[in-house]
């Protein structure tokens, strides 16, 4: 028998390991995201984002409710340059005192008496912004309030959002419940986008970018 010296051992030895090392599988490959994943991770991303920006960082142009702010001039306005002063020719009808704590007016306007209400009006909210003017009529000393209706921007930030609840029946006739949310941050006429959610009683969840149109 020959020595570990000998070549035809050390043949058979290279060939003993060399069969070792042919017969070990490689290792696995690293699992690649198929594209389903990777859009839904991009989708849980973008909408966490948006909730972050909607909860912490969005601007707050409400006004509050039953409290009457001055509003600034229009731009069409400020584009005509400084207002003139006019004599007016009759006196100035104005609305009785008493109406403007119904207004809900500032409390220095409410006590001032030298501050009057020449005229007021209400706009319906549908989803436009107004321009509303209030022209004085030196003729007979009246101020009419004439109210246009602006069109929607072709680009803007919003801050809707809307959370609702449902319930119905799917397709195999099972009945669930469902909450849903929407939070809209870009706004392009009539279309607003942002994220939407959905979870029904059976723990199936549903994230995802999208938008609507308003009707």
């Amino acid at each position: 028998m020959g020595t570990r010296d000998d070549p035809i051992c050390r043949l058979l030895v290279w060939k003993a390991r060399w069969t070792v090392v042919a017969k070990t599988p490689p290792p696995p490959p690293p699992r690649a995201f198929s594209l389903t994943e990777l859009v839904l991770v991009a989708l849980v991303v973008a909408a966490l984002m948006t909730l972050g920006w909607w909860l912490f960082l969005r601007p707050d142009p409400s006004l509050p409710v039953g409290v009457a702010t001055e509003a600034p001039p229009s731009k069409e306005e400020r584009a005509a340059g400084p207002k003139v002063s006019i004599t007016p020719k009759k006196p100035i009808k104005v609305s009785p005192s008493s109406v403007k704590a119904p207004l809900g007016l500032p409390p220095t306007v409410i006590a001032d008496t030298t501050q009057h209400v020449t005229a007021t009006a209400k706009v319906p909210e549908d989803g436009h912004s107004h321009t509303v003017s209030a022209v004085y009529r030196e003729g007979d000393g009246a101020t009419t309030i004439y109210v246009r209706k602006d069109p929607l921007p072709a680009f803007a930030l919003t801050d809707e959002s809307a959370i609702g609840i449902g319930y119905g029946i799917r397709e195999d006739g099972a009945q669930v419940g469902v909450l849903y949310g929407k939070v809209s941050v870009v706004q392009m006429k009539s279309f607003r986008a942002g994220a939407r959610a959905v979870i029904d009683t059976q723990g199936r969840t549903l994230i995802w970018l999208g938008g609507e149109w308003a009707l």
